[in-house]
């Protein structure tokens, strides 16, 4: 939680990829795959439900991402070269040519355990449990980023900036129940629903918009300029357990646990998924009863899946100060306002940059899930060989508080057995903005993956990277698959 708060001027040493940097919106991770197991709900809940298998107990699933829309890294640290001097500032760091409001974000998410139930060829219930923190950064203006990372040391005047900073680490505990609805010839129809608890571990937030502003030169140490804000409409707020500044491993264990929480809420998740199977009738007569349960899977020529999730938040009233409804005009910030603040100084920081003394404080506010629409089509080329289709659409606005999904879209080839699966996902991320190619593998429990193999392996231009993975313990197939395969109608 450190730093979270710092003015524009430190959100650059959190922009950039780096070897423990971590992850919050979710990409093509082997949830759509048919053999997600328990990793497939996230995405969709239905798919819970005529799972493939019929117990899986999951020990772990992490997921890790830093991105930007603004700084490419160009040195030459990469995991080809680990030994490599990893240096974001100077010449390592290139602005991305545009005008653009810029975007970041910075995040981890760790699930574990899990416990996935077939109820029979009709039903199924998950239970999940996962930690999830972020940073994010969103319609920040490129200039006032740049001038903050520079320390506002190039003199000139900017009109309409803006900029939205959120922070929040959340634990949940899920149930999911999923049913199919209609399995007539060769339709075949399924829902699902998510209910979620959420734990609020510590959040904050910081926006400014409408914000004319000029530097002028100083005398401080360093260069750094001073901020002169004409006019500035902003709000903050911020809440955190007691025992943070003395954070040790005890105190995480009980944090993670849910103890001493600062705030809670509910949330959930909805969708279906919609699987079109010629091959189970000719004529209108079923072709396949011999064929077990659970090779019908296989009979889709196509799935559509359509789901809405994180919908719901978290109201934060412990150690909770809000200040909301701030307008500055002509007032100067001084270099030592922003520099150097932490969990040390940052309540008295924070009110002298946006100098709300005498505003009202407020000892409550609500942060907002990073709510999401996500729609993928799978088609079924082959025995082996599925290609799909997915996109996730952003539903927060950005000026909303509370961490959010930055949109994408995926084209994957896969080839998928029971045992050993292998995608490639080619991605347009940080809302449709950035090209990613990426790989997922799985070898029986075991999956690994990254959304941008290029950013983790050459270095060259990374405006960010992701890496996951996930083991179970325990994985039953529903039931013995058979090597026949009929062919599909055309």
């Amino acid at each position: 939680m450190k730093r979270i708060l710092r003015p524009l001027i430190y959100i650059y040493g959190l922009l950039m990829l780096q070897p423990n940097r971590v992850r919050a919106q979710q990409q093509f991770d082997g949830a759509h795959s048919n053999y997600a197991g328990i990793g497939g709900v996230l995405w969709n809940p239905a798919t819970v439900a005529d799972n493939r298998y019929a117990i899986q107990l999951q020990i772990a699933d992490f997921d890790a991402h830093g991105t930007n829309s603004a700084y490419a890294y160009t040195g030459p640290w990469s995991y080809l070269h680990p030994g490599a001097d990893f240096n974001i500032q100077g010449t390592n760091a290139t602005a991305l040519a545009s005008n653009q409001p810029r975007i970041f974000s910075v995040g981890f998410q760790l699930r574990g355990p899990g416990l996935l139930v077939r109820l029979g060829p009709k039903s199924g219930i998950a239970l999940s449990t996962r930690v999830r923190t972020a940073f994010q950064g969103n319609d920040v203006s490129a200039s006032l980023l740049q001038n903050s990372i520079e320390g506002f040391r190039t003199v000139s005047a900017w009109h309409n900036s803006s900029f939205n900073l959120n922070y929040n680490t959340v634990t949940e505990r899920s149930l999911t129940y999923g049913k199919v609805l209609v399995d007539t010839g060769p339709h075949f129809l399924k829902v699902g629903l998510t209910g979620k608890w959420l734990i609020g571990l510590g959040a904050a937030y910081a926006q400014g918009n409408n914000i004319d502003y000029e530097t002028s030169p100083s005398a401080y140490a360093g260069g750094n300029g001073i901020l002169f804000l004409h006019q500035l409409q902003g709000a903050y707020g911020y809440s955190y357990p007691e025992e943070t500044p003395r954070l040790d491993l005890q105190t995480a264990r009980r944090l993670l646990l849910g103890q001493n929480a600062t705030g809670s809420g509910w949330g959930g998740d909805v969708g279906f998924v919609y699987e079109y199977r010629p091959r189970r009738t000719v004529g209108g007569a079923p072709v396949n009863k011999e064929l077990s349960a659970n090779d019908t899977h296989r009979t889709y020529l196509y799935r559509l899946g359509v789901s809405v999730t994180d919908i719901g938040a978290i109201t934060y009233r412990n150690n909770t100060v809000a200040v909301n409804n701030i307008s500055l005009t002509d007032a100067a910030v001084q270099p030592p306002s922003y520099i150097g603040i932490d969990l040390s100084n940052y309540e008295t920081r924070i009110p002298q940059i946006f100098q709300s003394a005498g505003t009202p404080l407020e000892n409550h506010f609500t942060t907002g899930l990073p709510t999401a629409l996500n729609v993928d089509f799978d088609y079924h080329f082959s025995r082996y060989l599925y290609l799909n289709a997915s996109a996730s659409q952003g539903l927060r606005i950005r000026y909303a508080i509370g961490t959010r999904t930055f949109s994408w879209l995926s084209v994957a080839p896969r080839l998928e057995t029971r045992r050993f699966e292998l995608a490639f996902p080619l991605s347009m991320t940080n809302n449709y903005r950035q090209f990613a190619a990426g790989a997922m593998l799985r070898l029986g429990p075991l999956v690994v993956g990254s959304n941008n193999l290029v950013a983790l392996w050459s270095g060259a231009n990374a405006y960010g990277a992701n890496v996951y993975g996930q083991v179970s313990l325990l994985q039953i197939l529903a039931s013995k698959q058979r090597k026949r395969t009929a062919r599909f109608p055309h």
